[in-house]
């Protein structure tokens, strides 16, 4: 094996095309926080079955159990065994069962989970205000009953007689 650098996109995509396998190599960084590099689905995309190593934490998320690889010798028995299989209906269901590991990573899905993220935070903020406005309404009514907006130390002193002791 010899590396020779970063490809450009381009010439990436040429590479998976004519290739049948790849080995997803990331850095250990990458591989504890589950990362995976554009690399991943533009092999796929390009019918590139990914080889991807069990210690990339939640190896599941990217390839199935066939394609996944826990040691050099297992790469090379799995390269043997799709060279067998290249072109087969065994290959055809090796890649049918990588795509919809691409679901999540689509970018419909991406902007839907954006949304759904958003409005929450949309959500979560209407419900604050709503209880800023029913809060500052009961202090205009009665200002000894109601609750600093803040949180800042003497604002609301003159309200709990047991700080008093505490703060003169």
């Amino acid at each position: 094996m010899n590396f020779t650098g970063q490809c450009g996109f381009a010439e990436v995509e040429r590479i998976h095309r004519n290739a049948l396998t790849t080995v997803l190599l990331v850095p250990d960084r990458y591989a504890q926080a589950a990362h995976m590099t554009s690399r991943w689905f533009e092999a796929l995309l390009a019918g590139c079955l990914p080889l991807t190593p069990t210690e990339i934490r939640f190896a599941d998320a990217y390839a199935p159990r066939d394609l996944q690889i826990d040691s050099s010798q297992d790469v090379i028995d799995k390269v043997a065994w799709l060279q067998a299989t290249a072109g087969s209906p065994e290959h055809a269901d090796l890649i049918a069962a990588c795509l919809p590991l691409l679901e999540p990573f689509r970018c419909s899905a991406q902007v839907s989970t954006a949304i759904t993220i958003l409005e929450g935070l949309h959500d979560h903020w209407a419900r604050l205000r709503h209880l800023r406005r029913r809060l500052s309404g009961r202090a205009r009514r009665d200002p000894s009953t109601a609750a600093p907006l803040h949180g800042h130390q003497g604002q609301d002193r003159h309200r709990d007689p047991e700080r008093q002791l505490h703060h003169p």
